[in-house]
């Protein structure tokens, strides 16, 4: 496009360019065609199906390691996964014990997973739902799309305090909002409803959406974790550490809020879940003040005191963003 405007516009040029005009035009035309060359070569490379379904087996047991290193029994996957305690009786051990442990790991070990899924479910989501790359030699019997990726997923976003870097969860939230897209044209409260704006052919959602949402609704650690999970991080996103906090929250709320309404729409299994959660949160936390200040019952995020914090400051949150 700047080649054909400098060329419709010569005159612009100072004399001394526009005498080489042609000579670079064509000095012009010759590296972008060797830049369009080296990346037809790269793409071939990296979206090369067999080398992306290699990548895929391999980060199936980099997931089944971080997972077995959070799991409460360290059984994972010879045994069904148990969600970690993260309550404030539990916080010393867990500081001095798992979390110390999980800290002498690689970031990146985590870190490559969430862009290797996050590349795949933008660009190959073929290669996610692949029957030949979904079991494993492992005889456990977990399917990587449907059992696997869904666990991880929920698990970190459970359990937050085993990711430091606020940025990495908004990876895992970006996750499920690609395999939970919601239709827009069933969504009236999305920006890009408006008449002609979607057109009848314009949109095809991947079976993989599907695929993922009925492996979530089956599954009962997200039944029970996913909704607190996302609320939660819709508060803990105030602040991230970064000088563009302010303007990166918006972005990770939209996405959070798609989601939350994209499950919500599945049926009344995580509304459900939502007014539980809303309602325990405010039994436990009167049942904690009758029975004393000591005394802290463990809920989905860790007390009932956070599970209290969490449902305050996610209204007083909704409310701000949208005023």
């Amino acid at each position: 496009d700047e080649i054909e405007r400098i060329q419709a516009a010569p005159e612009l040029l100072p004399p001394i360019q526009r005498v080489n005009l042609p000579a670079a035009v064509e000095r012009w035309n010759q590296q972008l065609d060797s830049f369009k060359r080296e990346k037809i070569a790269l793409d071939a490379q990296i979206f090369d199906p067999r080398r992306l379904g290699s990548i895929l087996v391999f980060y199936r047991f980099a997931m089944c390691f971080l997972l077995r290193q959070i799991d409460e029994q360290h059984m994972f996957p010879q045994q069904p996964f148990t969600m970690p305690e993260e309550s404030a009786s539990d916080a010393q051990h867990a500081a001095a014990g798992a979390l110390d442990k999980w800290r002498m790991l690689p970031q990146f070990l985590f870190e490559d997973v969430v862009e290797f899924v996050v590349f795949l479910t933008m660009y190959s989501p073929d290669t996610l739902i692949d029957s030949t790359l979904q079991v494993g030699h492992g005889g456990d019997g977990l399917r990587t799309f449907d059992d696997i990726i869904p666990l991880f997923v929920v698990a970190f976003l459970a359990r937050p305090g085993y990711i430091s870097n606020p940025y990495m969860k908004a990876k895992l939230v970006d996750i499920l909002h690609m395999l939970t897209y919601r239709d827009p044209r069933e969504d009236s409260d999305y920006v890009d409803t408006h008449e002609g704006n979607v057109s009848d052919q314009s949109m095809r959602l991947h079976p993989s959406i599907h695929q993922f949402q009925t492996c979530l609704d089956a599954s009962v650690l997200a039944r029970k974790f996913l909704v607190p999970a996302l609320l939660r991080f819709y508060v803990d996103i105030e602040k991230t550490g970064a000088s563009s906090q302010f303007y990166d929250k918006f972005n990770i709320r939209y996405y959070l809020a798609r989601t939350l309404r994209a499950l919500w729409a599945r049926g009344p299994l995580y509304v459900e879940a939502t007014k539980q959660f809303f309602l325990q949160s405010v039994d436990a936390a009167s049942s904690s003040k009758e029975r004393g200040a000591a005394t802290t019952t463990t809920t989905t995020t860790g007390s009932a005191k956070r599970d209290q914090q969490v449902v305050e400051e996610f209204v007083a949150r909704l409310m701000t963003d949208t005023t």
